[in-house]
């Protein structure tokens, strides 16, 4: 929040101030979103599809001059100005990447077994976010502000393979096969893109759908906070035809981010997330 103060600093308007720099020290927050679509064209030669994946993250995270105590505590009774004086400032780093691309596929039938392969060659787009500002002068609304990110392009490709036996399903996904680098408004610092492999099992039956997908390498994260490698668990199971129960699990093996659980809900005209 933004700090208001008068001219004249008194010692209630003294503690306010303190108590807001101690009620962020040492505390951080981030923002995910992702949205996706697809359009798909099927047939038995080579079905195709137009892919979009868009992916915000952003962590914000305070740095507390521990000093700026101090100086709030002498400058009581006099004249004050929190951001000419505090040193404490507040930090944002992410990226928005948009993905748009065309998926294209092939089955080949081996017995009473399947193989399906897919490439996925595709555009990307990055725009990196650097924010730093003093605590007195955080604006949130200013985050997508051209002071502070920068876009950048590239082209790159995924592909991909499933092997289908019966009930169950193995997969395995590179993403990225060519690892890019983005630049930033910040000469010194860019966002790195490097190759994903994804394996994964699953298990479809009439009334239940599993899977277990886990990355076997660890990638950057795009709000520079270090690198994650997940494991990731969802059931579906459908005890009427019009009813579908869901659970799921993230989990980052690296322990850079905090795991998430969701629950879903779906075919009563509503659906239920719970992270």
């Amino acid at each position: 929040d933004e700090i208001d103060s008068s001219p004249v600093l008194s010692i209630a308007q003294a503690q306010e101030l303190k108590s807001q720099l101690q009620g962020i020290d040492e505390k951080s927050a981030s923002i995910n979103a992702g949205a996706g679509l697809s359009v798909a064209i099927p047939n038995k030669y080579l079905s195709a599809a137009l892919i979009y994946d868009a992916k915000l993250d952003i962590a914000v995270t305070p740095d507390v001059a521990q000093n700026d105590f101090d100086i709030i505590d002498d400058a009581i009774g006099g004249i004050f100005d929190p951001s000419a004086e505090l040193q404490s400032s507040i930090e944002g780093l992410g990226a928005v990447k948009t993905e748009l691309g065309v998926a294209f596929s092939k089955s080949f039938q081996l017995g009473d077994r399947y193989l399906l392969l897919g490439f996925t060659p595709k555009k990307v787009e990055v725009e990196t976010i650097i924010y730093n500002q003093s605590v007195a002068d955080y604006d949130e609304d200013a985050f997508d502000s051209d002071e502070y990110t920068y876009k950048d392009s590239g082209m790159n490709f995924d592909l991909g393979a499933t092997y289908i036996v019966g009930k169950f399903r193995y997969g395995l996904v590179a993403k990225n096969i060519k690892e890019e680098t983005f630049k930033t408004i910040d000469p010194d610092i860019d966002l790195e893109v490097g190759q994903q492999l994804i394996s994964s099992v699953g298990y479809v039956s009439e009334k239940l759908t599993a899977e277990l997908a886990m990355d076997l390498s660890a990638v950057p994260l795009h709000h520079f906070a270090g690198d994650s490698r997940l494991l990731r668990v969802g059931l579906e199971y459908r005890p009427w035809g019009w009813l579908k129960l869901r659970g799921g699990l993230q989990q980052d093996m690296e322990d850079t981010i905090p795991d998430t659980y969701s629950f879903g809900l779906v075919g009563i005209n509503y659906f239920l997330i719970l992270d």
